[in-house]
Protein backbone atom coordinates (compact mmCIF):
# COMPACT_ATOMS: atom_id res chain seq x y z
CA UNK A 1 0.00 0.00 0.00
CA UNK A 2 1.11 3.41 -1.09
CA UNK A 3 -0.52 6.36 -0.28
CA UNK A 4 -3.76 4.20 0.35
CA UNK A 5 -3.70 2.72 -3.48
CA UNK A 6 -2.49 -0.93 -4.07
CA UNK A 7 1.18 -1.19 -5.23
CA UNK A 8 0.53 -4.60 -6.86
CA UNK A 9 -2.72 -7.22 -7.50
CA UNK A 10 -2.24 -10.70 -6.81
CA UNK A 11 -4.42 -13.78 -8.12
CA UNK A 12 -5.53 -15.39 -4.83
CA UNK A 13 -7.49 -19.03 -4.11
CA UNK A 14 -9.96 -19.45 -1.57
CA UNK A 15 -8.07 -20.63 1.22
CA UNK A 16 -5.23 -17.98 0.91
CA UNK A 17 -4.93 -15.54 4.12
CA UNK A 18 -6.24 -12.08 3.67
CA UNK A 19 -4.67 -8.55 5.15
CA UNK A 20 -5.97 -5.68 6.15
CA UNK A 21 -3.72 -2.46 6.70
CA UNK A 22 -5.30 0.30 8.74
CA UNK A 23 -2.59 2.74 9.09
CA UNK A 24 -3.06 6.28 11.11
CA UNK A 25 -6.49 5.46 12.53
CA UNK A 26 -6.61 8.70 14.92
CA UNK A 27 -8.96 8.76 17.78
CA UNK A 28 -11.73 11.16 17.97
CA UNK A 29 -11.57 14.24 19.97
CA UNK A 30 -14.33 13.29 21.74
CA UNK A 31 -13.19 9.67 22.90
CA UNK A 32 -12.74 9.75 26.61
CA UNK A 33 -10.91 7.00 28.41
CA UNK A 34 -14.52 5.41 29.74
CA UNK A 35 -14.80 5.64 25.74
CA UNK A 36 -11.87 3.63 24.83
CA UNK A 37 -12.65 1.25 27.49
CA UNK A 38 -16.25 0.46 26.44
CA UNK A 39 -14.54 -0.33 22.87
CA UNK A 40 -12.43 -3.60 24.81
CA UNK A 41 -15.16 -6.00 24.77
CA UNK A 42 -15.62 -4.99 21.31
CA UNK A 43 -12.17 -6.60 20.86
CA UNK A 44 -11.22 -3.05 19.10
CA UNK A 45 -8.09 -1.97 20.42
CA UNK A 46 -6.35 1.44 20.80
CA UNK A 47 -2.95 2.30 21.85
CA UNK A 48 -0.98 5.14 21.44
CA UNK A 49 2.93 5.00 20.83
Amino acid sequence: MQSGKPVGVFKTHENSPRVLIANSNPVPHWATGNTLTSWMPKGWRCTAR
